[in-house]
């Protein structure tokens, strides 16, 4: 697996809520006040749910959806699915807010990499509000495999303008991938050729140490 999960912290229903004054101080020394984005994991199929309890405490919230067709027997159905299932991207401004956010029913943990919590940039998020906003997505997925490098490509007009991405199929140059490093997985999806004209770039080879 490519993280572990922190253990959940709980909070008795009938109890006030207070965060144990040692781990207050601990994250105080966090970059809170540079708003950076940290990830919940939360209950499946509840992320809308807890997503606007979030947001009704003032939290700042991003749940990526994407949108998926559904076919019934009686009729056919386009719904909002999230792109990361379980995941909640965060930031707050105080501890308070953020042993509030972990204290919600159905919330299990932040994420963890190594004992300490994963953050996101802006930048990774900005590419994924990117990809969930172009209408002509074909198709969208997470994945955690260790996916070999491609060619480095970089959208310099339309929708994408900004977004760097690898083509790692030169025959199929309509699948492209998009590496979040800090949550060590990665989103592929199928776009539109016109939106890929005029960006190539040469590949970007690594050179080998000669130790």
């Amino acid at each position: 697996m490519w993280f572990t999960m922190a253990k959940p912290y709980f909070v008795a229903k009938k109890q006030a809520f207070s965060p144990p004054p040692v781990f207050i101080k601990t994250l105080n020394y966090m970059s809170i006040t540079n708003q950076c984005w940290y990830v919940l994991y939360v209950k499946t199929r509840h992320e809308k749910k807890i997503n606007d309890i979030l947001q009704a405490e003032n939290i700042e919230t991003f749940l990526p959806l994407v949108k998926v067709k559904r076919n019934w027997s009686d009729r056919k159905k386009v719904i909002l699915k999230p792109v990361f299932p379980s995941y909640i991207f965060f930031r707050v401004d105080v501890p308070s807010q953020f042993y509030k956010a972990l204290s919600l029913k159905g919330v299990f943990c932040c994420i963890k990499f190594r004992n300490e919590y994963a953050v996101v940039n802006d930048a990774e998020i900005r590419n994924i509000k990117l990809l969930i906003g172009l209408d002509s997505v074909e198709s969208m997925s997470v994945t955690n495999d260790n996916i070999k490098k491609g060619d480095i490509r970089e959208f310099k007009h339309g929708p994408l303008t900004g977004l760097k991405c690898e083509i790692l199929n030169p025959n199929n140059p309509n699948k492209i991938l998009v590496r979040l490093e800090s949550l060590k997985q990665s989103i592929t999806a199928t776009i539109s050729s016109n939106y890929l004209s005029g960006n190539s770039r040469p590949r970007i080879k690594r050179e080998r140490s000669s130790l």
